[in-house]
């Protein structure tokens, strides 16, 4: 059951990816939810976070972005992609002095 469950995250991620770099967001999201929905996996769930977070800042939905980067953080609180889109955000949302210290700790990182 367990290669199954992970034969179908990676089908639906890979399906997102393809949306994704066709500027297709919003079909990307709904592959990447598929794929959390297909797996156990904390760290499976996190990259499709990420990924998810990533389509909402394409589309300028700033909470939804933090939401998911910070859930993938809660994961992998070392995942830079997850600080930068988790900065970026709070940087949108006006949130500066902690878009800050969320860019100082990816930038130690890298």
């Amino acid at each position: 059951m367990t290669s199954l469950l992970s034969t179908a995250l990676v089908a639906h991620r890979k399906r997102g990816n393809a949306h994704f770099a066709a500027g297709k967001y919003d079909e990307a999201l709904s592959e990447y939810a598929k794929a959390m929905q297909a797996t156990t996996d904390p760290a499976g769930t996190a990259v499709c976070q990420v990924n998810r977070a990533l389509c909402y800042v394409r589309k300028g939905e700033w909470t939804q972005a933090l939401g998911d980067a910070e859930a993938a953080l809660a994961v992998e609180p070392a995942n830079v992609k997850a600080v930068y889109v988790k900065a970026l955000a709070m940087a949108e949302l006006k949130r500066y002095d902690d878009a800050i210290a969320a860019f100082k700790q990816g930038n130690e990182w890298d």
